[in-house]
């Protein structure tokens, strides 16, 4: 059920991107944007990045505090591929620096702009955030064992019962 409920929820996420990514194309090639699509791409979107957060919570359950605190992202992305979370980290700071720029429009200009550019852009984000955390949460290993069979983290360097080294101490030295 749980496999199920993650597949449809990446579906979303991937249908929210894709139509935002077509609205902002549309925005960008200076056709009107239809108001009331944009709006359902736009709640669907923050629909779909809510129910990505109760999903990247679970993920972090079987880690400390401190290690969450330390890489959250790491932890909730772990199961998607390395190129995921610098490809996120890059499109978030164009839609920052976006942003800014459509902050230093003039007022009567900002309003104009707003729908056709800077709703997609960050309506594209999120839902591409929340496709990550589907794909990693479908793809993510069960549990880990130390050599010694106790559970472990994928971020712990040694096993917190036995002390021996785990895999992660091992590939980062």
């Amino acid at each position: 059920m749980r496999r199920l409920l993650l597949t449809i929820l990446l579906v979303l996420s991937l249908s929210c991107l894709a139509l935002s990514l077509i609205l902002l194309l549309i925005g960008l090639t200076g056709t009107h944007v239809p108001e009331r699509p944009a709006f359902l791409v736009f709640v669907g979107g923050i629909g779909v990045f809510m129910a990505s957060i109760f999903v990247m919570r679970s993920l972090q359950d079987s880690f400390t505090q401190r290690e969450i605190r330390k890489q959250p992202w790491a932890i909730a992305l772990r199961g998607a591929p390395s190129w995921v979370l610098k490809a996120l980290k890059f499109w978030g700071w164009c839609a920052s620096i976006a942003y800014l720029a459509f902050l230093l429009l003039p007022k009567s200009r900002r309003d104009a702009a707003f729908l056709p550019f800077v709703a997609p852009l960050y309506v594209s984000v999120f839902s591409a955030l929340s496709a990550a955390i589907m794909y990693s949460a479908l793809h993510i290993p069960n549990e880990l064992k130390c050599p010694n069979g106790h559970p472990i983290t994928p971020l712990q360097k040694f096993c917190p019962e036995c002390g021996v080294p785990t895999a992660a101490a091992a590939i980062s030295e």
